[in-house]
């Protein structure tokens, strides 16, 4: 073996303390244990199955009813809450309990009778990796059956073998699993596919078992725990432990990315902010901070909209200028200012519609539709907010939205209406003299099926000239074909795609704990760092710039007091705003997994960028097609410890770079 890959493996077991991480959620599950920075894919869950097994509730993501808990010490991450409309309590203890260990404490308490055909602790494993493997059962250290998952089949009623044991463990020629429960129960092992499947990432606690998968062509294995078996009981309760341990092979095979400088594409401006004031305290401190402290290039605001005209046969300007509006919405307009004061254009957006302007008679299941008999109103009262901002504050906004209208957070429209608004308004607020243009979508989800509200704007030519931009949001999608359709929506009206708000979880102000987590802040950037390679956007709008799901700690925020400094989701920021404005998207391509990457090119100025997340562990890589004028890149890495530091000088020959590219970080090379 080479000393270069001698080395490159003893740093894999040195750097970060990367020898076991288990990704534990603010809902209660473990998702994976990463070990010597390769990913051992499984998910834990609770789980109560529906009486027909046509369907099931589990600790999931978006469970926005009541009030959960979520607290860190140490290595161990509680959960309290309920399943998604049942009575059913529980608690969740997870814990990192040495290398690819994990444990799982679990209680659970019925306060009604729930039917059901039962509750269980589930670890579900990747069909993919594991249907040429073999499944065994243990009672008491003595193994009691073993499944060849290759030739095994499903009985009649969908399990594959049921029995009673405490340990199982999972075998593939990549990976062995083992997990252990405190007490022998009913054991079962099924292969069901999901309605919702994860892939979508937009999982709902709410789940269907179907037949069929159009992307997937192996389901994922579900290993049932009984912990209730059948109907629960006023007043039942059970707790169970469950200890995994996972180790496999760790993918360390070099990697080449090949960059096609050639073909540049769409524009780059830099990373931007939102500015929704919520909370005077605190916003103000971390505002003030980012914008000393990042190269932010766009603003994106609330409106407060029905703040600004509650009654419609008010004169919303004569009680502006009278100083009888709200206070938020004067607040609002000054912060408007201050991003005018550093030349930052200005995005004017809308939550809440005012009463006067819904429609009564026709009610979506989620948000309100405006009453397009009172549309003239509507454009009249947005219109006289954008004149009174420019006239009293020196701010012309750039674009105009309604937040979220694919899912009604909080005015709802349907595709058509979104084109009829966008016209309306498009045609008023030019008559008004007025330059502000509409974002088209806006959306809450960043799938495929959001993307569809766009299209009838796309195709009436007559809507283009008040189109400034297209957006969406990056929660609930964002896998390759969701953004595909973006990237191919942008390029249909040929105008610049923003991402309008950035993040992963937007229920993630419910756990704010999970923001500091290392894992959620390296997804976060993955996902930033994949749709400027597929969907090449302007800009990627953090959500957001304010204490807000801040990307600062400290002075109360977080629980931690201690002085307002930066996590790693602002170094990631950082690190990505550093390729230089007016850069444009340049195609970067990688030949293996795990390995997120986007690349830019300043061309008038011989600056290129190229932006690396490893999922994976430490390996070697190389970059190929290199323009000819780059000597030499400085490596720029961010991770669990280290923000943007600078780390070395990789030097360029014949158009291409050799480097060690370190686990679970993100690495960019800069030649400025």
């Amino acid at each position: 073996m080479k000393l270069r890959q001698i080395a490159t493996i003893l740093f894999a077991f040195l750097v970060n303390g990367l020898s076991a991480q288990p990704v534990c959620t603010p809902w209660g599950n473990i998702k994976s244990i990463f070990v010597e920075g390769e990913e051992m894919k499984f998910e834990t869950s609770l789980r109560s199955v529906n009486s027909d097994w046509k369907g099931y509730v589990k600790t999931e993501k978006y469970n926005w009813e009541g009030t959960q808990t979520y607290t860190v010490e140490g290595n161990t991450h509680t959960v309290s809450h309920f399943l998604l409309g049942l009575p059913l309590d529980f608690t969740s203890r997870m814990s990192e309990t040495g290398k690819g260990k994990a444990q799982v404490e679990i209680n659970i308490k019925a306060n009604e009778v729930i039917s059901q055909a039962g509750t269980y602790f589930c670890m579900e494993a990747p069909g993919t990796e594991f249907s040429s493997g073999t499944i065994s059962f243990f009672n008491n250290k003595k193994q009691i059956s073993e499944l060849d998952l290759k030739t095994s089949s499903k009985k009649t009623n969908g399990d594959f073998i049921r029995l009673k044991a405490n340990k199982i463990v999972w075998k593939s020629a990549n990976r062995l699993y083992t997990i252990t429960s405190d007490e022998t129960v009913e054991v079962f092992l099924r292969q069901d596919f999901d309605g919702n499947p994860a892939y979508k990432n937009d999982p709902w606690p709410q789940q269907k078992f179907v037949e069929s998968d159009p992307v997937m062509e192996k389901a994922d294995y579900q290993l049932y725990f009984t912990m209730i078996k059948g109907n629960a009981q006023k007043g039942v309760s059970k707790q169970m432990t469950f200890d995994i341990e996972v180790s496999g092979t760790i993918d360390r095979e070099p990697v080449t990315l090949a960059l096609d400088e050639k073909n540049p594409g769409r524009k780059w401006d830099g990373i931007s902010g939102n500015y929704r004031n919520q909370f005077p305290d605190k916003d103000a401190m971390v505002i003030d901070y980012c914008l000393d402290s990042l190269r932010v290039t766009w603003g994106r605001i609330s409106m407060w909209w029905e703040d600004w005209q509650p009654k419609e046969g008010v004169n919303p300007t004569e009680q502006a200028k009278s100083g009888k509006l709200s206070k938020r919405v004067y607040e609002q307009m000054e912060l408007a200012q201050k991003l005018q004061q550093r030349n930052i254009p200005v995005i004017v957006s809308v939550w809440a519609a005012p009463d006067w302007a819904i429609d009564k008679n026709n009610i979506p299941k989620k948000g309100v539709h405006l009453d397009q008999k009172k549309m003239d109103r509507i454009c009249e009262s947005i219109a006289l907010y954008l004149l009174y901002l420019k006239q009293e504050y020196g701010v012309e906004a750039s674009m105009f939205s309604f937040n979220e209208p694919d899912c009604g957070v909080e005015v709802f429209q349907t595709p058509e209406e979104h084109a009829i608004f966008n016209k309306a308004i498009g045609a008023y607020l030019k008559s008004k003299g007025l330059a502000t243009k509409m974002l088209l979508g806006d959306t809450g989800h960043g799938t495929a099926v959001a993307n569809k509200i766009v299209w009838p704007t796309i195709n009436d030519p007559s809507i283009h000239p008040y189109i400034g931009a297209i957006a969406l949001h990056t929660y609930h999608g964002c896998n390759t074909s969701d953004l595909n359709e973006w990237a191919r929506a942008s390029k249909a009206i040929n105008v610049p795609l923003m991402v309008a708000e950035g993040g992963t979880n937007s229920a993630a102000h419910r756990s704010p704990l999970v923001f500091l987590q290392p894992w959620f802040q390296l997804v976060e950037i993955d996902t930033y760092i994949r749709i400027c390679n597929i969907c090449q956007p302007i800009t990627v709008m953090e959500w957001q710039l304010t204490s807000d799901y801040s990307v600062l700690k400290g002075k109360g925020l977080y629980g931690d007091n201690g002085p307002l400094r930066p996590t790693q989701r602002f170094w990631n920021l950082k690190q990505l705003g550093a390729t230089p404005a007016g850069s444009f998207w340049v195609p970067i391509s990688s030949n293996r997994p795990n390995i997120s990457c986007a690349a830019a090119g300043d061309i008038a100025n011989g600056i290129y960028s190229i932006h690396l997340v490893n999922n994976g562990a430490t390996r070697e890589v190389t970059v190929t097609g290199i323009p000819e004028s780059v000597k030499s890149f400085k490596m720029y890495v961010t991770d669990a410890t280290r923000g943007m530091k600078k780390i070395k000088t990789i030097p360029v020959a014949n158009g291409k770079a050799d480097f060690t590219l370190e686990a679970q970080t993100y690495t960019s090379l800069i030649n400025n």
